[in-house]
């Protein structure tokens, strides 16, 4: 064999062993191959048996288009000769959406009960929103290679009302989601390869996680808080102060800022609760805890990015 072609093979064996590597790496730190398939984008055009969605990102966020209007008088049950899905639901504590390949608009509703309306629902979608005793179920396929298949996202308005739920979870593997009010004691946000705006949040526990998709937030989050990312990106603002939260942070080869202060490396993991820190004398007003709150926030990054401001210093 000559010189030239031994090169190729041991090169290509070095590649494809690096590929499996780093796919073992990537597939340990929560990414899939649906996630990657997804983030491929337009490259994935060339590969029909690989696109997913092709996004426009001109504008640089979400259009909200809710045909929904608080003025509007609900009705019980599904209008019969109307295109998509309209129904209202009432004692409900718990709502658990389970999509993919929707674009989801969350808001408050008008009055107590949880109202829901969806249009562009494609057959192969396999949309499905029921509701057994006090909690609402929304789910689609999973199937990628039947949502390639639709023409556009289904779009999905759910109106939640305020101070009512226990929980609150939503998972959209591949779209969207936008967020204008979201109360309950539980609140579940998972985007997969999506991405989602979420302009206000309150929960005693509140859990994010991203896969290789995008999460920008604002909320406030009153016990607990669950942070995680593959590798995507969160860029989380937190209602309050740093110090009314201890934090825990696990690091791989991502980066993780909590309220300036930069955590990034290989392997990097830190808690509040290991720092030892000094007493104060109390002539100046000063108190041991007041450097970490009653507040637990743990923070998981793979190897994305994970940012945490607080609106007040």
């Amino acid at each position: 064999m000559r010189k030239g072609w031994k090169i190729f093979w041991i090169v290509c064996g070095i590649a494809f062993c690096l590929g499996i590597a780093f796919s073992i790496a990537g597939r340990m730190m929560g990414a899939t191959f649906y996630d990657a398939a997804f983030e491929l984008g337009d490259a994935n055009r060339w590969f029909s048996g690989l696109l997913l969605f092709e996004r426009d990102d001109e504008d640089g966020g979400i259009e909200i288009t809710s045909r929904i209007s608080k003025d509007r008088e609900y009705g019980y049950g599904e209008r019969a000769g109307e295109p998509g899905f309209e129904k209202c639901y009432s004692g409900v504590r718990k709502v658990d959406v389970d999509a993919a390949g929707i674009q989801l608009q969350v808001m408050a509703s008008p009055d107590k009960d949880v109202h829901i309306e969806a249009v562009n629902i494609d057959e192969r979608l396999k949309f499905e929103c029921i509701q057994d005793r006090d909690e609402v179920k929304i789910s689609t396929t999973k199937n990628f290679r039947a949502i390639n298949r639709i023409n556009g996202y289904a779009t999905v308005w759910l109106l939640i009302p305020e101070g009512r739920l226990e929980e609150l979870e939503l998972n959209n593997d591949a779209g969207e989601v936008y967020i204008a009010d979201a109360e309950a004691m539980e609140f579940g946000l998972n985007v997969g390869a999506g991405r989602a705006v979420v302009d206000g949040f309150t929960a005693q526990k509140a859990e994010l996680e991203c896969g290789a998709g995008q999460i920008t937030a604002s909320g406030t989050i009153l016990a607990e808080g669950d942070i995680s990312c593959g590798v995507g990106e969160i860029a989380l603002t937190l209602h309050g102060k740093r110090s009314g939260y201890t934090c825990d942070v696990d690091c791989g080869i991502g980066e993780v800022t909590i309220g300036g202060e930069s955590y990034a490396g290989i392997g990097i993991s830190k808690s509040d609760d290991d720092y030892d820190y000094p007493d104060y004398d109390d002539d100046y007003g000063h108190h041991e805890d007041e450097h970490y709150g009653g507040k637990e926030l743990s923070v998981e990054c793979g190897i994305g990015s994970v940012s945490i401001e607080f609106t007040e210093s």
